[in-house]
């Protein structure tokens, strides 16, 4: 069985209640401060930058951008939110913070599922 295959399987097995409440409370700790971070970056100009582009460009209105009232594509949700999330500069690479861990990763995490469900792992 391949790595991938295995972590699949993983993610497709784990119910809630098989992890550690020490990291269910990170998670959403995470996930809490990242919302605030975009929220706080959304009113930032490379925020609305963003976000004007996207207005722009349109798409189909899959994906809500936190902290306005546009729904667009995966890509540019994804964008948007990550512009956001990035704007006042607050990762994980701030030692004096420590803080702000998951905004890398959550914005492409809040896109919607694939509307096909994969049956099988090559």
């Amino acid at each position: 069985m391949s790595a991938i295959a295995r972590i699949a399987e993983f993610v497709v097995k784990t119910r809630l209640d098989d992890c550690p409440r020490d990291a269910i409370a990170s998670v959403r700790r995470a996930t809490l401060d990242s919302i605030g971070v975009m929220l706080a970056g959304s009113t930032e100009p490379i925020a609305r930058i963003v976000r004007e582009v996207a207005r722009a460009e349109g798409g189909t209105p899959l994906c809500t951008v936190v902290g306005a009232s546009l729904r667009t594509s995966p890509s540019w949700a994804a964008l948007a939110n990550g512009a956001a999330g990035h704007a006042h500069d607050f990762d994980d690479t701030s030692f004096a913070l420590l803080a702000t861990r998951a905004c890398p990763c959550w914005p492409p995490r809040w896109l919607p599922p694939r509307p096909r469900r994969l049956t099988a792992l090559p």
